[in-house]
C-alpha cells in the first residue's frame, strides 16, 4: 500500500477515493434496501428480506466484501498523519456497525447474521493488526553483528 500512496499522482487518488466512495455508497444502499424489497407490516415476516435465504447470503458476502474493501482502499489512499486520517476511522467505524445492524434487520436469521458480520469485520481488523506488526517487525529487525 505504500507504494500506491506514493506512486500515484493526486488526481488519481482523488479518483480513487471517488470510487470508493460510490462503491461504499452502493453497497450500504444495497443493505438498507436489498433487490426485492422487504416483507410488507401486514405480512408475518414484517421487515426481512422477500428474497430466498440461499440468495440472502450470496447478497450478504459479496457485498459485505465490497463494503469493507472499499473501507479499508479509502483508509489506505488518506495520509495517515492526518487529523483526517482519525476522523475517517471513526466515521468508518461507525458505518461499519450501522452496515451491520441495517443487515442484521432485514435477515431472516438476524442474531446469526448479525455474529457472522462482527466477526468478519473482526477478522478484517486482526488481519490489518498481523499485516502492520509483519511490516513493523521487518523494518525494523536487525542483523546480529558478526563476531571478530
Amino acid at each position: 500500500m505504500r507504494r500506491l500512496r506514493t506512486n500515484t499522482s493526486d488526481e488519481a487518488h482523488g479518483v480513487f477515493l471517488i470510487i470508493c466512495t460510490l462503491i461504499i455508497t452502493a453497497t450500504y444502499q444495497t443493505a438498507v434496501q436489498p433487490p426485492g424489497g422487504v416483507h410488507q407490516p401486514e405480512d408475518d415476516n414484517a421487515g426481512s428480506v422477500v428474497m430466498k435465504q440461499t440468495f440472502f447470503i450470496l447478497l450478504w458476502i459479496s457485498n459485505t466484501i465490497g463494503f469493507c474493501c472499499a473501507i479499508l482502499y479509502t483508509f489506505c489512499l488518506i495520509p495517515l498523519g492526518s487529523l483526517f486520517a482519525n476522523w475517517f476511522f471513526w466515521i468508518g467505524t461507525s458505518l461499519c456497525i450501522s452496515y451491520a445492524l441495517a443487515m442484521a434487520v432485514i435477515s431472516p436469521h438476524p442474531l446469526v447474521l448479525l455474529s457472522a458480520t462482527f466477526a468478519f469485520f473482526l477478522l478484517i481488523g486482526l488481519y490489518i493488526l498481523f499485516e502492520a506488526f509483519v511490516q513493523h517487525w521487518r523494518k525494523h529487525r536487525s542483523v546480529a553483528p558478526e563476531p571478530d
